[in-house]
Parts: C-alpha cells; structure tokens; sequence
C-alpha cells in the first residue's frame, strides 16, 4: 500500500489511512484490556485490585502531559505516533510472554499498563495535532468526527469481540491478535508521510526544554477564550465522573443486572450515531455551538436519567448523553485545531488533557460519599423536604442518587448558560484562524522552527 503525494498538501485519503490503522489498533487494545481485566478479577477474585488499573492508567496523563505535548511540539508528529505504537506493542509482547511462562502477575499488569498509558500520553496529542496537517481547514470537524468514531467502535465492539476470542483462542490468543493490530497500525503509519510544521515566526531551535514547557503554558493563559474552553471542559469532566459512578448503582436499584447491561449497550450506541452524524456533517459553522448547545442537552438528559425509576427514561437519557460527546468533542478539537498556532497544538491538547484527566478522578472520589453521608439522610428524613423529595425523583430504593443526578444536570445548565454568557468562551469563533502547517512532507526529526509565545 502506498500513498502518492501531489501538490495537494491536504488529502482525507492519507488520513483516512492513518484513521483506519488507528481504529484497527483502538479496537484491539480495547480488547486486550478487557480481557486482562477479566484476567485479574479472575486470579484475586477482588474488585480493589481491578480499579488499581484504572489508577495506573489514569496517573501518567497527569504526570507526563505537558512533557509530551513539549515532545510532540520539537518532533515530527508521525515519528511520535511510530514510536508510542511500537513501545506499546513491546509493552503487550511483553503480557505474552509472562503469560505464556505461567509467570503474569497482576503487579505486572499494573507495571505494563502504566507504561503503555505513558505512550498513550505522546501519542494523542501527537495524532490530534496531525489532523490540521492532513485535511482542509474545511474538514477539520469531519476528521475529529471520524476520530470520535473510532473511540465509539471500539467501545461498543471490544466487550463483545473479547467475549467470543476469550472462549475460542483464550487470553494468550487474544494478545496475538492485539499485537497484529498493532502491525496494522504501523503499517498505515510507515506508508504515509505527515506534513513538517512551518510557521511565520522564527524561534532559536536551541530553545530548552524547560523553555518550550513554560511557553506552553503561557500560550494557554494569555488566550483567554481558549483557557476558558479548557475551564469548561474540566468543569464537565467532573460532572461525567459522578455520573460515571452513579449510573450503574442507580439501575440496580430498580433494574435487573441483565437490564443493566443491555440499558448501557443501548444507551452507549448512540456514541456511535453521533460520531457517525459528526463525520458526515462536520458540526455547525461556529463550532462553539456544537460544544456548549450539545452540552446543554447532554445536561437536560442527565437530569431526565435522574427524575423517575425507569428503564425507558434511563435508557433515553444515556443515549442523549453518549450522543452529544462525539460532537461536543470533535467540535472542541476542531476549535484547537484551527486556532491554535500549529507549532504549539502538541502542548496545548496535552496540557488540556490533562486537566480534563484532573476533574474526572475528583468526581469519582466525592460521588459516594455525597450520596452515602449528604443526600441519603435527606432522602430519608421524614416531613415535607422529604415529599417534596418524593415528587421531584419518585420512591423506591436509591432516590437519592436520582436526586444527586437531577441536580448534577442543572449545575450543568448553568455551567452552560455561564460558558453562554461569558463573552471570550461565547466568541471564540471570533478568533482569528491560526497558522497552520503549509502542507509540505517531511520526515525528517530536526526541531520545526516555531514562534515563542
């Protein structure tokens, strides 16, 4: 397979190349994941050491994003992608072989999973900020769309594709078949070339790494529009990590755990139809419409997932929900796309993860004790607060959380109203187009010269 370049710098066909080898790779880590998640609740028969995955995973997008986005900004973004997909094979190679001599522990799992999350850290970043690089200007919410399709994909198919592996080729086969993804992603990667980065400005290609990291940060801070996206989104991570926790606990409380799985499968779904409308349609033409209106409705929905124990109501509310993050996400990859200074979009996407990673952990940890120490004994006290109580989320077991994600969805409503009424956030459409890579290729490591901010 190979790709031939012309005088047309932007081309949907080489990224649709890199996208499907990035799919192909998504889904079989999606799967490997999975099933060695299934692998360590078998051997410790414990749900504590299952989460410690989580954390392991989690705590390198804190610790190593603005390293990485420093990394993504002085190197040719297609070699950052090249290496993370390799150290990541070797990191699943490595599962393999431990596996295979009856030797895997799950301190090894924590250990692999820290590393390759380390490289999921430069590979992001590096991928987000190639797609300026790989598409018109015009194009860039399809790309992001396509990009949240991925995600979708293999959300939706890898429980179900490791299910059917596990029970015909076993765990050792299904780390074989992850590792042959990762050959397709290389694959994609090794036949096509991801346009050098050429900016107006000048800057000292002996500028320190300390240098860069500071002007990162600098660059977000004194734009006030896209600090505020930043802001908003981190604000909205910490809502989706209550909502994360809660959700199940409050299906059960009135629902069967076969209900539970196929509420979610249905709700989740529409990940996938959102990202499909997103792909095709590109999002509205002021962008922060398809952020702040999107969010707005994915708010309402909560507060609908909140108001009754019901299985319909739920179900709708969590398919509103998983609907809207594609476009809301892809609308705001596409603002950084296009605003942000191509020399330094590795920094900024990272460091904007990063703290989206920060809120989303908060939420988790505050959710239920909220619900066990706050709201429970509200729930249950006796007089007109609690009839009052009765006739805004109904009766029955675990109300209290339906009440905790009614009033999740209206501080969303007004973080949206707010991100509405603060001008920067409001205008940030208004800003002007940043300059963007000229679309010449080039493989070559040397550090791009770029502007200081």
């Amino acid at each position: 397979m190979t790709i031939k370049h012309t005088n047309q710098p932007h081309s949907m066909k080489i990224f649709s190349v890199i996208w499907f080898g990035q799919l192909v790779s998504v889904l079989g880590s999606r799967i490997t994941d999975f099933a060695l998640g299934l692998w360590v609740l078998e051997q410790t028969g414990s749900v504590t050491p299952f989460a410690l995955t989580f954390l392991w995973t989690l705590l390198p997008t804190i610790i190593l994003s603005p390293f990485a986005g420093v990394i993504v900004d002085r190197w040719n973004r297609r070699t950052v992608m090249l290496l993370s997909d390799t150290g990541a094979a070797c990191g699943t190679l490595l599962v393999w072989i431990l596996l295979s001599g009856g030797q895997l522990d799950v301190i090894h799992i924590y250990v692999i999973a820290f590393i390759k999350s380390s490289l999921s850290v430069f590979q992001m970043p590096a991928y987000a900020a190639a797609v300026p690089s790989l598409v018109p200007r015009k194009h860039i919410g399809r790309a992001n769309g396509m990009v949240q399709g991925a995600e979708a994909i293999a959300l939706l198919l890898a429980p179900l594709i490791a299910g059917v592996l596990l029970s015909s080729i076993e765990l050792r086969g299904v780390i074989l078949v992850d590792l042959s993804t990762f050959l397709v992603a290389l694959a994609t990667l090794l036949f096509v070339r991801i346009p050098a980065i050429h900016t107006t400005a000048t800057q000292s290609q002996d500028e320190s790494f300390q240098q860069s990291l500071f002007n990162g940060w600098k660059y977000i801070l004194s734009q006030t529009g896209l600090l505020s996206l930043i802001i908003f989104f981190s604000f909205s991570n910490f809502l989706a990590g209550v909502l994360q926790v809660l959700i199940q606990p409050l299906i059960l409380s009135f629902a069967h755990v076969t209900a539970l799985g196929f509420m979610l499968s249905l709700g989740s779904s529409g990940m996938l139809v959102g990202s499909i409308l997103m792909g095709s349609w590109g999002g509205p033409k002021r962008r922060i419409h398809g952020v702040l209106g999107f969010h707005m409705v994915a708010v309402l929905a909560v507060i609908l997932i909140g108001v009754r124990p019901s299985s319909i109501l739920v179900t709708i509310g969590l398919f509103l929900v998983y609907f809207c993050m594609p476009i809301i996400n892809a609308s705001d990859r596409a603002i950084l796309n296009t605003k942000v200074d191509a020399s330094m979009q590795g920094r900024v996407f990272a460091l904007a993860n990063m703290l989206a990673q920060v809120a989303m952990p908060i939420g988790y940890v505050l959710a239920g004790p909220a619900v066990d120490y706050l709201f429970s004994p509200i729930v249950q006290s006796d007089g007109r607060f609690s009839e009052l109580i009765t006739l805004l989320v109904g009766s029955g077991a675990q109300r209290e959380i339906g009440l905790v994600l009614m009033l999740l969805g209206f501080v969303g409503v007004l973080l949206t109203i707010a991100g509405y009424m603060y001008r920067p956030l409001r205008s940030i459409d208004n800003l002007p187009d940043a300059n963007l890579p000229s679309g010449e290729f080039s493989d070559s490591l040397p550090v791009p010269k770029q502007s200081v901010v």
